[in-house]
């Protein structure tokens, strides 16, 4: 190369269908590499890199002409546009009311209907409630998720396949009671097209191989001796004829005779989503199947170290009676979501209730949902869209407005379950901690 002052190089690192992460070409990927060693970035990392400029992908993005109260760029400096097509003049008539896409509210009564009900579809809708309540109305964006093509070889960054392989991995380990995992991916996966081609691909798997390891050394720990056991059938009387029937997997029996439920989510942080999935499951089998059963979970801390969620001891500490009241309230909110949707985002929720001051949950919520810049993607921009699509038009962050209401009212109604004595959600004063 013959520059000697400035070199710009630009590449579509955003796919244009679902806005997530792409790879560069080989050279381009190993020079932001090299950039990194020599400032000693440790990818992924939350560090800026002066000489990467993230450009959204559509010219009319606001980050281009947004400005802040003084006349600043609102986002990064370096973005903006010599184009005013796109700029949005302020409007006189800003005030004008517009029919919501939905009507935010927090029915509380359970559908006379409603008797039986699985508990697989309960724990599918909690695990994204935004996506289960606009199947439920007939709206679907599957078309717009990349993982609907699992016959294509992936193009994302290499953190975006993590979760899809991990959790197999670790329990194939555990129950084939090995002390560790395969140096190379294992038939299953390496004839999958989960993983990218060539040293991409090797380096994907060899990072999920170093975090599950921590993962698998805790859990045998746990464990200690305990061999899998098979799916149970469960089935709870919630009360007033409401049932909860279904299976139960990630067991495992103890030599004493206990049977243990066991997760993990050996590629990041365990949150709203992970904690409410194994609630459900613990619940369940404690009122349904084994009242002296025990459980654990594992998360990696992104430092190749497992750890135990702060969650699990709030979870572990109710008793059969507040277990029975959590599993109706879960089945309620879920089942008068059908008529008026409930507002809850996992990771903004989780952003909101973990604040460690009030004053700034609003603030932690916000971010969480729109995102951090160029570092971090908002749970409103998650493909294929079914947060951003169930709250459009509404302002969740507007403390007066309705929107906020039902929010916060959502937050606290799956705390109250989760957490009643507010040892993690919306405690009064704590070291924030996952």
């Amino acid at each position: 190369m013959s520059a000697r002052e400035r070199l710009h190089l630009s590449y579509i690192g955003t796919g244009v269908h679902d806005g997530k992460p792409r790879n560069a070409a080989s050279p381009l990927a190993e020079l932001l590499q090299f950039l990194d060693e020599q400032h000693a970035i440790r990818t992924p990392s939350t560090v800026a890199r002066p000489w990467l400029v993230a450009h959204p992908l559509q010219p009319f993005d606001a980050r281009y002409y947004e400005r802040d109260a003084g006349g600043a760029p609102a986002y990064d400096e370096r973005l903006y546009s010599y184009d005013a097509t796109w700029l949005v003049p302020i409007r006189d008539d800003a005030d004008v009311a517009r029919a919501p896409f939905i009507e935010p509210a927090l029915p509380r009564e359970l559908p006379p209907t409603a008797r039986e009900v699985p508990l697989q579809r309960l724990r599918r809708f909690w695990k994204d409630p935004a996506r289960g309540m606009l199947d439920a109305a007939g709206v679907g964006l599957d078309a717009l998720d990349e993982e609907a093509w699992p016959d294509r070889e992936p193009l994302e960054s290499r953190i975006a396949p993590l979760e899809r392989f991990d959790r197999r991995l670790l329990f194939d380990a555990l129950a084939a009671r090995a002390s560790g995992l395969p140096e190379s991916p294992p038939p299953w996966l390496a004839g999958s097209g989960r993983l990218p081609g060539g040293a991409i691909g090797a380096e994907t798997y060899a990072d999920v191989r170093d975090a599950t390891m921590a993962t698998l050394a805790a859990a045998r720990a746990w464990l200690d001796g305990a061999e899998r056991t098979g799916a149970r059938e469960v089935d709870v009387d919630l009360g007033d004829g409401v049932r909860l029937s279904g299976r139960i997997d990630r067991l495992f029996r103890h030599p004493d005779g206990r049977l243990l439920l066991f997760d993990a989510k050996p590629s990041g942080e365990a949150g709203l989503r992970e904690w409410l999935a194994f609630h459900i499951d613990w619940a369940a089998l404690r009122l349904g199947c084994d009242d002296a059963a025990a459980a654990f979970f594992e998360y990696d801390k992104k430092q190749r170290r497992a750890a135990t969620p702060r969650w699990l001891g709030a979870m572990l500490a109710q008793d059969a009676q507040r277990l029975r009241a959590g599993l109706r309230r879960l089945v309620e909110l879920w089942l008068a979501s059908g008529a008026r949707p409930l507002l809850f985002f996992p990771r903004t929720a989780w952003a909101f209730a973990t604040s460690t001051r009030a004053d700034q949950r609003i603030d932690a919520a916000r971010k969480a949902w729109l995102g951090d810049e160029n570092e971090h993607k908002g749970e409103r921009d998650y493909a294929p869209g079914h947060a951003r699509l169930l709250a459009r038009d509404l302002d969740m962050f507007d403390d007066a407005s309705p929107a906020h209401a039902a929010f916060a009212a959502a937050v606290t109604a799956v705390a109250d379950v989760l957490d009643p004595a507010r040892e993690v959600l919306f405690a009064p004063s704590r070291k924030n901690a996952a």
